[in-house]
């Protein structure tokens, strides 16, 4: 486990242990355990409880674990399925925003008016230009030889 997922599990440990015993007790022993296994020794939990889970200054990867413990243990089908349905929503708003960032359609039109452009400063700039002198590579030059070679009669 990194650093991160060792104090978070601290904190998740301290918030079970200002947990109904009840709640607690529906969390299998073996995940608490690991819990224990992996917190970090020399971190210490710092988190006001008179404020809601929310609004707690917790780590991200706590919140995270949370998350967990509450779809796989706490949460009936009802609020599992009311999660799925918002899980949906979100990655579909995302896919949505990520198509309109990164709209292949768009992208190849942003390129057919770039060359458009670019031609129209080439037609502009056109006294700009240089001729370039073609040089004929040594691999050109040997199969050229062979080639005329062959066609001599």
């Amino acid at each position: 486990m990194t650093r991160a997922y060792c104090e978070a599990a601290v904190e998740v440990l301290d918030i079970l242990d200002h947990t109904s015993e009840y709640k607690v007790n529906l969390i299998p022993t073996k995940f608490i355990n690991y819990l224990k296994e992996n917190a970090a020794n020399d971190y210490v939990a710092k988190i006001d409880y008179s404020k809601p889970i929310n609004e707690m200054n917790v780590k991200i990867e706590t919140m995270g674990i949370l998350g967990t413990i509450c779809r796989n243990w706490w949460w009936n089908n009802e609020e599992k399925q009311e999660y799925a349905r918002l899980v949906r929503e979100k990655e579909i708003k995302h896919q949505e925003e990520l198509r309109e960032k990164y709209n292949p359609d768009d992208i190849f039109k942003k390129k057919k008016q770039q060359e458009i452009e670019s031609e129209n400063i080439d037609e502009i700039n056109n006294s700009s230009y240089q001729m370039l002198e073609y040089k004929e590579n040594i691999f050109s030059k040997i199969l050229n030889f062979i080639k005329r070679m062959f066609n001599r009669k």
